[in-house]
């Protein structure tokens, strides 16, 4: 039997290279002219003045110039991730822009500060990156926070700090939310009934000490037993109950352990709450619930602190080579595991400005990156701090590109 079809054949189009060819001296033409006319004016009324930034936001006119500039698109992405101005960077030499390499910095110094802050061109970022160099330590660990004031405000943060959503409801009528010497047990499960945890309640009561529940959840009856018996009197248990819809609880029971120098309770090592519980718990210092944000002071010494951090940053660059993993939890895990931090608190208005974001994004990457190697590169009258590594990325990535579409020899569409 014949098969028969119906409807329309698709039309399919064939380029030659010659395309190829004219759509590069045709972008090479709409760069150079973004270069030229810097400012662009888009429908949400923002302005953008990066020419790298305007052209990349330039659709092109038919689908055989878009196939190409996908190609493109994606290095300019790809660098723009390494290092904020990358992509810029790349957009230069991919169109053989002039880049002037004024220096090179084996290890940045004090002297080279004020010269820093000359070629960023945000005020406000400015202001920030001075108050850092001035007034904290370049170990400490920068998270950037929005509120509704109008000014730029600084807190240094000496504790440790975990942020993750959980059960507040425990701390919203005690006037005391610190408490020392007190003892814990890290569950990596759900509490389903009081029978799993009468021990510890035997225990709470008896000695009167705080008794700290580190968990993935718990029944209402667990719950409701725990806060009418701290509401009596009778003991003092305090549930760090965390959202397991949460992706940044992940693996956060982890560094808890970590920090307590002690161990996880896991039925995956044959372990249950109910025999966990009745043997002697170890003592922690000092730990402080607030709203989305338990701090407790370390058991451990800055040696063995450093050392996770190196395990957790190898995890972040192996999850980073895997395109579909969401990298958010461990980039977090990361910013919560660090003695020393400092919280900047920018405006709600501000911390929307595009030139802001991008700015602070490339000073906070500079300060990361600051005991690398630089090259100071001028381009388009203004001046760049790039690690010395991350250029050579780029100019491999300018390389393999052009290979790649001077190989081109048919497109179809």
């Amino acid at each position: 039997m014949r098969a028969t079809t119906y409807g329309e054949t698709p039309k399919v189009d064939v380029y030659y290279d010659s395309a190829v060819k004219g759509f590069l001296n045709k972008q090479n033409k709409i760069f150079l002219k973004f270069k030229n006319n810097k400012s662009v004016l888009y429908p949400n009324k923002k302005l953008i003045t990066t020419p790298g930034l305007n052209y990349i936001n330039m659709l092109p006119e038919s689908e055989v110039e878009l196939s190409i500039k996908n190609l493109i698109l994606e290095e300019y992405n790809g660098s723009e991730s390494l290092y904020p101005y990358l992509g810029d960077i790349f957009l230069e030499m991919f169109f053989n822009q002039k880049i002037t390499k004024s220096s090179s910095i084996s290890r940045f110094s004090k002297s080279n500060e004020r010269k820093f802050l000359k070629c960023i061109s945000d005020e406000n970022v400015k202001s920030i990156l001075g108050w850092i160099f001035k007034n904290s330590s370049l170990e400490r660990t920068i998270n950037i926070n929005t509120h509704s004031g109008k000014d730029i405000a600084f807190e240094n943060d000496d504790n440790f700090s975990f942020m993750f959503s959980y059960d507040y409801d425990f701390y919203k009528n005690v006037s005391n939310v610190t408490f020392r010497n007190y003892k814990f047990i890290i569950i990596d499960g759900y509490i389903e009934s009081v029978g799993e945890v009468h021990h510890l309640f035997e225990k709470a009561n008896k000695s009167k000490k705080p008794y700290v529940i580190f968990c993935y959840g718990m029944s209402e009856e667990v719950k409701h037993n725990i806060m009418i018996n701290n509401r009596k009197g009778r003991f003092n248990v305090l549930p760090v109950s965390l959202d397991v819809n949460d992706e940044n609880t992940l693996n956060i029971l982890n560094d808890i352990a970590v920090i307590h120098d002690g161990e996880v309770v896991s039925s995956n090592m044959g372990q249950t709450i109910s025999q966990a519980v009745r043997k002697e718990l170890p003592e922690g210092i000092k730990i402080t619930f607030y709203e989305g944000k338990v701090q407790i002071d370390p058991l451990i010494d800055h040696n063995r602190i450093q050392r996770h951090k190196r395990f957790l940053l190898k995890r972040l660059e192996e999850a980073i080579e895997k395109i579909d993993v969401n990298t958010d939890p461990i980039k977090n895990r990361i910013k919560n595991f660090s003695l020393k931090s400092l919280n900047v608190y920018v405006p709600y208005d501000l911390k929307r400005n595009n030139n802001f974001q991008r700015d602070l994004l490339y000073g906070l990457n500079f300060l990361k990156n600051i005991n690398s190697s630089y090259k100071v590169l001028t381009y388009d009258k203004k001046v760049y701090y790039v690690p010395s590594t991350l250029l050579k990325i780029v100019k491999v990535k300018v390389d393999s590109l052009k290979r790649t579409i001077k190989d081109i020899s048919v497109i179809i569409s």
